[in-house]
């Protein structure tokens, strides 16, 4: 209800922020940020694809075990989807350290505008939590889930 919450209020006004920054550049938009848009485009697809299967799929089951019952299907869970959970996680780094570096740390050029700014300012937010989110999930959430299995 946290982090998920704040992923779908922000992910689509961040995309739109982008693309409004991005028209704004007019025909002369410079390549980086094409590339922010395309990155950030991914990240938020995979983010918004992962949020709906943890909360459809993981959580419901991780729930189910720790309250000692059996899945609908009467099947166990076993270590896979946790493991799946993980790579996620490690695909989201890897989309913000491209956006990071793509950005020069989320630091607008000089030439661009107070759109571009703004931007930036939201990307910084939303790493910083998506970092607590993925810490949480990974090292709190995930071990927990591990011993259940």
């Amino acid at each position: 209800s946290t982090h998920h919450a704040y992923l779908r209020r922000t992910l689509p006004r961040l995309s739109e922020q982008l693309d409004a920054a991005h028209s704004a550049s007019g025909a002369e938009s410079p390549e980086w940020l094409q590339q922010v848009r395309t990155t950030f485009q991914a990240l938020k697809s995979d983010m918004m694809n992962r949020i709906r299967w943890e909360e459809d799929y993981l959580f419901p089951t991780i729930r189910t075990v720790a309250e000692g019952r059996v899945l609908p299907d009467g099947s166990t869970p076993d270590q896979d989807a946790l493991h799946q959970m993980a790579e996620g996680h490690e695909a989201t780094k890897e989309m913000l350290e491209r956006l990071r570096s793509l950005t020069d740390n989320y630091q607008a050029p000089e030439e661009a505008g107070q759109d571009v700014e703004n931007v930036m300012d939201r990307f910084h937010e939303l790493e910083a939590d998506l970092r607590w989110h993925l810490h949480k999930e990974l090292h709190i959430l995930l071990p927990r889930a591990r011993s259940l299995l």
